[in-house]
């Protein structure tokens, strides 16, 4: 079964994104959705964290984020050099 792109991203459109950190590169990671527990493995045992119900990865890939219906962040303008998360809240 084929799914467009629209459609697998469907549920995330009129959740606020949060926790929006830029990775490597043009790397780039979404919260969306209710807050979400989870339990990660380590080596000094277990951690807890939180995450969305969405947690969209988006890699090696041109992207821009819109806010207000204006282009807000654009990695191929490299304007987010040295962020490492951003806030997106409405002021």
């Amino acid at each position: 079964m084929n799914k467009s792109v629209s459609s697998l991203i469907k549920p995330l459109e009129g959740n606020s994104a949060r926790n929006v950190k830029l990775g490597h590169g043009s790397f780039i990671t979404i919260d969306f959705g209710e807050n979400r527990a989870i339990e990660i493995s380590t080596k000094k045992g277990i951690i807890h964290r939180f995450r969305g119900e969405w947690h969209l990865w988006t890699y090696m890939c041109a992207w821009r984020l819109d806010k207000e219906g204006k282009p807000h962040i654009d990695i191929r303008r490299r304007g987010v050099k040295g962020t490492k998360k951003f806030d997106l809240k409405e002021k």
